[in-house]
């Protein structure tokens, strides 16, 4: 693949000069890296070019090691800032790619980059693509395509005929290859109708999958009524419904990244628990403390942010939440382990997004490493 035509303007995005003679080995190295990648490395980019402080322990183990096979004179310290550009050069291949691997980078982008983090980011526009990305992908995982008409072989006893040819006396072993042959024939045209069957069968289970998560969603929203707390989303209110809402919903979704009209469920949703308006504010901690404490420990109990911690600041703010008993005793402690400021306001809206999609990124996670 071709050096990106934009590769060189990633570099000045981050006030750093391109390397002069050097581009087409270093985009050698991250379409290595980008062909080479597991769901942990792909999480740890994300971590390396979304993060405004980092430091070594942000960068991938071995990253330095491959861009110096293709280039000896790499520099292996004195050059995050470089790796930051070449994290996000990466993380966009991968996303570019439509692979396996595309809807975990994707999410990791958008989580990472969230609130106070997207105006350090080195280069804005892969954050725009992992946006565009995953609202195309809300719309393809949920297409049902109308199974294709199958061709079953029909065996009669003139094909068999034309399959077998006539043979003469004493020509035993002519006749058995010939039988060999047209039954080998018959075997292929059946596994062929087999497998389409197979793929009618899984479009219409998919289809199934895709209605019944409508059905689910419009019950939900329909009803207005709290699943894991039990009550109207009235009595919930709006601010701890900016936490609650997002990930009940995250709960009734079953394909990642979620449906393509999440934004328009989760404004409906907080209009419906009392919000005056789309444009309403909370802070994280503001949200967070609102909520009961049994119901976040049951989530807490039920979600594991293992690798993804820096990535997902709201479930760790969650988390941090249940280590202190006072309502402002965990702000010290989250403000130790996470740089997104607790006292900024955020529009209900995107703090509930965000923590939508940052339970799709724990899911996603989970199935590449399956």
């Amino acid at each position: 693949m071709p050096t990106h035509s934009h590769f060189a303007d990633w570099y000045r995005s981050a006030a750093l000069a391109p390397p002069a003679g050097l581009l087409d080995k270093r985009w050698a190295a991250v379409e290595d890296v980008a062909n080479t990648s597991d769901a942990a490395r792909v999480l740890k980019l994300a971590e390396l070019f979304t993060l405004p402080n980092v430091n070594e322990s942000n960068v991938p183990e071995g990253l330095r090691e491959v861009f110096q096979t293709h280039d000896d004179t790499f520099q292996f310290r004195d050059n995050l800032r470089e790796l930051q550009v070449l994290a996000g050069a990466i993380l966009r291949l991968i996303i570019e790619q439509r692979g396996g691997l595309s809807p975990l980078a994707a999410l990791a982008l958008v989580c990472g980059g969230f609130g106070s983090r997207e105006a350090t980011l080195v280069e804005r526009g892969h954050l725009d693509l992992a946006q565009r990305f995953l609202v195309q992908l809300s719309t393809t995982a949920r297409r049902c395509d109308r199974p294709e008409p199958i061709a079953v072989p029909g065996q009669t006893g003139e094909r068999l005929g034309d399959l077998i040819p006539s043979v003469g006396v004493n020509q035993s072993q002519i006749l058995r290859d010939s039988v060999i042959k047209a039954l080998s024939r018959l075997v292929s045209e059946f596994s062929s109708a087999l497998e389409q069957v197979q793929t009618a069968i899984e479009g219409i289970a998919r289809a199934s999958d895709v209605r019944e998560e409508e059905l689910a969603l419009l019950w939900w929203i329909q009803t207005h009524f709290s699943r894991d707390l039990e009550k109207p989303f009235s009595e919930i209110g709006y601010v701890a419904g900016s936490i609650v809402l997002p990930s009940e919903l995250a709960d009734l979704t079953r394909f990642i990244p979620g449906p393509e009209a999440v934004v328009g469920v989760l404004a409906l949703a907080l209009q419906l628990a009392g919000a005056p308006s789309s444009k309403e504010t909370a802070t994280i901690a503001t949200a967070i403390n609102s909520t009961p404490r049994a119901w976040r420990k049951t989530l807490c109990g039920r979600i594991n942010v293992g690798s993804c911690e820096s990535l997902t600041p709201v479930l760790l703010a969650i988390l941090k939440s249940l280590e202190t008993d006072g309502p402002n005793d965990w702000l010290p402690v989250y403000r130790k382990a996470c740089d997104i400021p607790l006292d900024r306001p955020f529009p209900l809206v995107q703090l509930s997004l965000q923590l939508f999609r940052e339970r799709m990124l724990l899911r996603a996670t989970r199935e590449v490493k399956k």
